[in-house]
């Protein structure tokens, strides 16, 4: 209703202008001990969040609003802060722990040479094999290409080396190359059929790998071959090998050098 003009201006009373026609809800209504907590303090906070078509909104096109709840209570708050901080240590250390890049290992298990006729002649000849171990350690597979893998002999100081081992009628250390200090021969490379292949995750592959021989290298090792039957001849083996995972490209991975017992 209005009220007599002050000054020549209306007065308005009542419900504002702006609320006519529209539904007023009362506040709670609390009868009880003044000195205990209100309806409105055991009521949650409500943080409203824009909705289609209200100016400036860039969400979706329904009408409403989202409502997400803020515990009031310190003490929920709390409670809330460390369980997400909690999950949140959690998941970052299971995704390090299962994504985090491990060096695969590689070295050469086993290695066999047995004594052949040679095709072209009737002189000696030898073929052999390795088998080689592939261990990988990550939650993710690896492709494995480009085995560099040799075996070399370790002759004895002052032990017979024949010509065609050597090269040379003059000098029996021609085939030698040093290592730590002592002659190595080196009596071929180990190749995988394939070339490349896979390894799944947290698996230990065994490969067989053929030893690949020049007529030097063979006539080396069946000078070897000789000498196993009066006295143990040592050999070793080393190089490399490429190795790719989703989570890193390792490159060349060195395979494990290894000293061997040879008997015949």
């Amino acid at each position: 209703p209005s009220q007599p003009a002050q000054n020549g201006v209306p007065v308005t009373t009542g419900v504002p202008a702006s609320s006519r026609g529209a539904a007023v809800r009362a506040s709670p209504l609390y009868l009880g001990d003044p000195n205990s907590r209100s309806v409105e303090a055991d009521l949650p906070q409500y943080v409203s969040l824009p909705a289609a078509n209200n100016p400036g909104s860039d969400y979706g096109s329904d009408h409403g609003f989202d409502y997400y709840v803020i515990p009031r209570d310190p003490q929920s708050r709390e409670t809330c802060m460390f369980s997400t901080g909690t999950f949140t240590i959690i998941l970052s250390f299971l995704l390090l722990f299962f994504l985090l890049p491990r060096v695969p290992e590689v070295y050469l298990d086993t290695v066999t040479i047995e004594l052949a006729q040679a095709p072209s002649n009737d002189s000696a000849a030898t073929t052999g094999s390795g088998e080689v171990t592939f261990k990988n350690r990550n939650y993710v597979p690896v492709m494995w290409s480009d085995a560099n893998l040799h075996l070399y002999w370790l002759p004895y100081d002052g032990q017979t080396i024949t010509a065609s081992c050597s090269g040379s009628n003059d000098d029996a250390d021609a085939a030698c190359a040093d290592h730590d200090g002592f002659c190595s021969i080196s009596l071929g490379k180990f190749v995988y059929q394939t070339g490349s292949f896979k390894t799944n995750s947290r698996v230990t592959a065994k490969k067989t790998f053929q030893l690949e021989q020049t007529e030097q290298q063979q006539a080396c090792a069946v000078n070897m071959y000789d000498a196993a039957i009066n006295a143990d001849q040592y050999l070793y083996s080393g190089g490399s090998v490429k190795a790719k995972a989703p989570i890193r490209n390792f490159g060349k991975v060195g395979i494990d050098e290894t000293d061997y017992v040879f008997q015949a």
